[in-house]
């Protein structure tokens, strides 16, 4: 389980996150949305163990704070924004950097996975002469090789992903949303910082909505993802509905609304 308890976070001496409470189950994939500047990404940097806190960050009982960052990553592995590659690495030579310092994976592993993000074929191609969706997907693969099994002796495994589909066409954030579904469905743990609330709807089990570095709802999406909430979190006016019963939410803009 990653438990957070009173987490408070502050940069630059400023208050980015006050008080937030989860509880977030193996098994779940658990969305966290809410409008730019809500303290979304503080808040995965800090239960990743990228950033300091007061509070408690308990990820399958060790406090991610005091925990040394070989053990964290055999536990988490962690998507950010964006990641930068300052070298001519192919994409095969990132995504071999999952292995975090274990013996190198063989060559058809790396295949493998980039063909698991649709980009078979391309283990040699270099990373800088890649599209921003490619390069996405690659450091995609990275994570997946880190995050490895679903659940593994120790426990399960977590993937923290920040924005997984910022980059990508609707195919693409199917195929990624299907990736982290696969991997809670298999008893490991996602939390995905989504901005796309009929995606977050589809896909996940749990969505937490920040605002102003507080939680202000979290359930599952037919109860959080209301008018109401949506009027009074982000500012405008969109009604709710789902086409066919049981399927897919759509969130439509209201014609002439704000």
């Amino acid at each position: 389980m990653l438990a957070i308890r009173d987490l408070h976070v502050r940069l630059s001496g400023r208050p980015i996150l006050s008080g937030i409470s989860l509880a977030v189950d193996p098994g779940t994939l658990t969305a966290i949305v809410g409008p730019s500047g809500s303290g979304k990404s503080t808040l995965l940097r800090a239960i990743s163990g990228e950033i300091g806190y007061s509070g408690t960050v308990a990820l399958n009982g060790c406090e991610v704070g005091a925990a040394a960052p070989e053990a964290l990553a055999r536990q988490r592995a962690v998507l950010p924004q964006e990641t930068q590659v300052a070298f001519s690495f192919t994409a095969a030579e990132v995504v071999a950097l999952g292995a975090h310092g274990g013996p190198p994976p063989p060559r058809a592993r790396i295949e493998a996975l980039l063909a698991r993000v649709g980009l078979a074929g391309m283990a040699g191609r270099l990373v800088q002469n890649l599209s921003g969706g490619e390069r996405q997907r690659v450091h995609l693969a990275r994570v997946l090789l880190q995050a490895g099994a679903p659940v593994g002796p120790e426990g399960p495994h977590w993937l923290f992903l920040d924005e997984p589909v910022a980059s990508l066409d609707i195919a693409q954030q199917l195929a990624v949303m299907r990736i982290a579904r696969a991997h809670a469905d298999g008893g490991g743990g996602v939390l995905a910082v989504m901005h796309d609330l009929n995606l977050s709807a589809m896909f996940a089990d749990r969505i937490v909505v920040l605002s102003r570095g507080r939680v202000v709802t979290a359930g599952p999406p037919a109860e959080v993802l209301t008018g109401a909430m949506i009027e009074t979190v982000y500012g405008c006016r969109i009604p709710v509905c789902t086409l066919p019963e049981k399927g897919p939410w759509l969130l439509v803009q209201a014609a002439g609304a704000p």
